[in-house]
């Protein structure tokens, strides 16, 4: 289960809502391998600067959720 979202996470073209239920699934079914790319994941996500963006606030608080 964790190697398609491993990939949906690193698919350029997948959607925010798309990546944010990803992020949830990390935090639900924790797996060593998704540990690193979620944090890579975090940090690209903070670089974005956009605080009216819902949709990005969604992403970010559940990719903060699933790291912590």
């Amino acid at each position: 289960m964790v190697l398609p979202l491993l990939a949906k996470l690193q698919d350029p073209k997948a959607d925010w809502t798309v990546l944010t239920e990803v992020a949830w699934a990390f935090g639900k079914v924790p797996d060593k391998r998704s540990i690193q790319p979620r944090y890579d994941f975090d940090t690209k996500l903070q670089a974005i600067r956009n605080p009216d963006n819902v949709t990005l606030e969604k992403l970010k608080k559940a990719v903060f959720w699933s790291i912590k």
